[in-house]
């Protein structure tokens, strides 16, 4: 359902120069799809004070990037990483 709000959003799409709405929700770092937490509430507060929405799942060189409900976004190593998102495999 997310996907599909995403590509329905043209004109947003086109302001921001997207032409492959997919590609939003894969890593240029790791090659691998974001990995998207719906309704993280209950957790440790993360980039700018809220939990972690969407993570790498790999990153690179030990460091992933993770982005908070308020779209703050962070590269972690991954003891803090951990430390943000403890129910991550």
């Amino acid at each position: 359902e997310f996907k599909e709000y995403v590509r329905s959003q043209s004109t947003m799409l086109e302001t921001f120069d997207v032409t492959d709405p997919e590609s939003l929700f894969v890593s240029s770092r790791d090659g691998k799809p974001y990995v998207i937490k719906y309704g993280a509430v209950e957790a440790p507060p993360g980039p700018g004070g809220y939990p972690v929405v969407v993570y790498e799942q790999e990153g690179v060189q030990g460091k992933r990037f993770v982005a908070s409900s308020v779209g703050a976004v962070e590269e972690v190593d991954e003891a803090e990483f951990k430390k943000l998102v403890p129910d991550a495999p």
